[in-house]
């Protein structure tokens, strides 16, 4: 299935990660990818418009397939068979229908959690998410917009970070999935944040230090998001 996509309010929070941390957590077709030599992990903060394409309406269904919804998503950045792409550590949404719909119609797996988005349309504000499975666990931050967008340059690690187009999922039975996304090429802003909070990533096992966080932020993109494939072979022993 094909979905049509906004991605609004983008805001990118990454983190330099140790790459033995984060194999394990990896399906074994993986292999962590590094930009000269450092693994990285990004929170993605953003609100979601999708629908599908060429579904048309009926009652209930499309309650479930035609969404609006705050979201986080936990990445990092693999390889697969020599192709570049992201996989999801963690997916998270305050917006019920969209995880149910994700789990009929995708390989996708939401979580529920409390999403709190106070920022303005400059970007500048408050966002939250405290997931619902682990209590007492948040990611929160204060956002404030330190400069006008700008495309990242070629080859630099702001560009490494955002422009990626390829996803990579491993369901719970079957092979390695791969999916492309369409869209124009980001625009960003280097953000500040004068106060950050996150007990998430204790709570999921991650080691992240805070003094070398990296901040983007975009208005956002229009995306085509397309159907699932099978991914090539697999490469680990």
């Amino acid at each position: 299935m094909i979905w049509h996509q906004q991605w609004q309010e983008v805001l990118f929070l990454h983190f330099p990660i140790a790459t033995d941390v984060l194999t394990p957590r990896l399906p074994r077709s993986l292999e962590v990818e590094l930009f000269e030599g450092q693994a990285w992990l990004t929170y993605v903060f953003f609100r979601l418009k999708l629908r599908a394409a060429g579904v048309p309406f009926l009652a209930g269904l499309s309650e479930l397939i035609e969404s609006n919804l705050v979201e986080l998503n936990v990445r990092t950045y693999v390889r697969h068979h020599g192709e570049s792409g992201i996989y999801f550590l963690r997916m998270y949404t305050d917006n019920r229908p969209a995880i149910l719909a994700s789990r009929l119609l995708t390989p996708l797996c939401y979580e529920r959690a409390a999403m709190i988005d106070r920022r303005r349309t400059s970007g500048a504000g408050r966002i939250e998410c405290r997931p619902a499975a682990l209590r007492g666990a948040s990611l929160s931050a204060d956002v404030e917009i330190a400069a006008p967008q700008t495309k990242p340059l070629p080859g630099s690690l702001d560009s490494w970070l955002v422009e990626r187009y390829r996803l990579f999922v491993q369901p719970s039975t079957g092979p390695m999935l791969t999916a492309t996304v369409e869209h124009p090429p980001w625009l960003i802003s280097p953000v500040r944040l004068p106060d950050v909070h996150d007990s998430l990533s204790r709570a999921l096992g991650l080691f992240l230090p805070r003094a070398r966080l990296m901040a983007h932020y975009s208005p956002g993109v229009h995306a085509r998001f397309n159907a699932f494939q099978r991914a090539g072979s697999e490469f680990r022993s």
